[in-house]
């Protein structure tokens, strides 16, 4: 790993522990067991880092996406939405630290970046159920776009289930039985 990877790996450990505030060049300097200039050398800002964190976030979700919907069937789709759901507890639900108003209130680049975000994690659902429709394993009726926004809604709402219950409350509990629900009511005979 890198010494910018170690950083941002940091970053996120420390952000799931204490919160977005406590991410600070001082505490990453302490954590990575570098000097605060060191940081400076693989970052500009604070803002820099947690924008290295959305990115990480973002390729992550996107390569499981993109490995699990290869084939166009409604089990490699719920292996996607787990392989997604084991991703964000391997992260302890830090996509919810990130969508959390605090994260992006007062900062327009941060406040876009997780809109990208948002919208190419739509997007890629939002595709794959077209093809899911295409091939007609779900009703031509479906609005793909609407089930692909109830499908993010769904991890951010595992998440945020996680982070409050410290972790008690596994992110999977209950999704596969919602995601079952949602798709009975989608799926061809």
């Amino acid at each position: 790993m890198s010494r910018k990877e170690e950083i941002v790996s940091r970053a996120i450990d420390i952000a799931v522990k204490d919160g977005l505030k406590s991410v600070t060049i001082k505490n990453l300097a302490e954590a990575c067991g570098i000097t605060e200039p060191a940081i400076y050398r693989h970052f500009k800002s604070k803002e820099d880092i947690i924008i290295a964190v959305i990115d990480r976030l973002q390729s992550n979700v996107q390569e499981v996406i993109a490995k699990g919907t290869k084939k166009v069937t409604l089990r490699s789709l719920k292996m996607t939405i787990n392989e997604i759901l084991d991703l964000l507890e391997k992260l302890r639900g830090i996509g919810v630290l990130l969508l959390s108003e605090s994260a992006y209130t007062n900062n327009a680049v941060i406040k876009e970046r997780l809109f990208n975000f948002y919208n190419v994690f739509v997007g890629a659902f939002e595709d794959f159920y077209r093809r899911l429709k295409e091939s007609g394993k779900i009703s031509g009726q479906t609005d793909c776009k609407a089930l692909a926004i109830v499908t993010v809604s769904i991890f951010q709402s595992a998440s945020v289930r996680y982070v409050l219950s410290d972790g008690k409350v596994s992110i999977k509990h209950k999704i596969p039985e919602i995601i079952s629900l949602i798709l009975k009511g989608v799926t061809c005979d």
